[in-house]
């Protein structure tokens, strides 16, 4: 396992994975959720976009994105935020 960093911008929608910019067009290639991109803190679509974007950044598969969304992502405070995990 491994420690990852992840920070949000919360007017922009903007997300940083380990300090590089995330675009949700590689995840909304094989899952569209969410045509508009990230969100996070609640229990919607653009919240499993970024789960899977980042699941398919770190380790080139989808599998595991919807665990990660409930355990982390829905748990994000609306807002500007930066967080250390671990996958």
């Amino acid at each position: 396992m491994k420690k990852h960093k992840l920070k949000g911008k919360w007017d922009t929608r903007e997300i940083w994975l380990n300090d590089k910019y995330l675009d949700p067009a590689k995840s909304q290639k094989l899952l569209n959720y969410c045509a508009s991109g990230f969100s996070w803190g609640h229990c919607g679509n653009s919240s499993k976009q970024l789960a899977l974007a980042i699941m398919l950044e770190l380790t080139n598969k989808a599998s595991g994105y919807q665990d990660l969304t409930w355990k982390l992502i829905f748990n994000l405070p609306q807002n500007d935020f930066e967080i250390k995990f671990v996958i």
